[in-house]
């Protein structure tokens, strides 16, 4: 089995994110394909931007947001498992 994560921009996340079309052409592209897809931008969506940005200079996302990507992915890849 194939599991794509698609890891959103952590700066622009909101109701109005730029990239969200993308993310749904993506998504879209590898389900038809029968891929398995985990869009982050519904994870990270749930928390305040800042608290997962690594400072306020810099956008890149810091250890709790990995912290949660690596959640979501643990998650998925041992249901394939059961």
């Amino acid at each position: 089995k194939i599991l794509v994560v698609i890891f959103p921009l952590i700066s622009p996340l909101g109701p109005d994110y730029p990239a969200r079309h993308v993310h749904q052409l993506m998504a879209e592209t590898f389900r038809s394909n029968n891929v398995e897809v985990l869009d982050l931008q519904n994870v990270f969506g749930r928390f305040d931007k800042q608290k997962l940005m690594a400072s306020k200079f810099d956008p890149h996302p810091n250890e709790i947001a990995h912290k949660f990507a690596a959640e979501e992915i643990f998650s998925k890849v041992t249901a394939y498992l059961e």
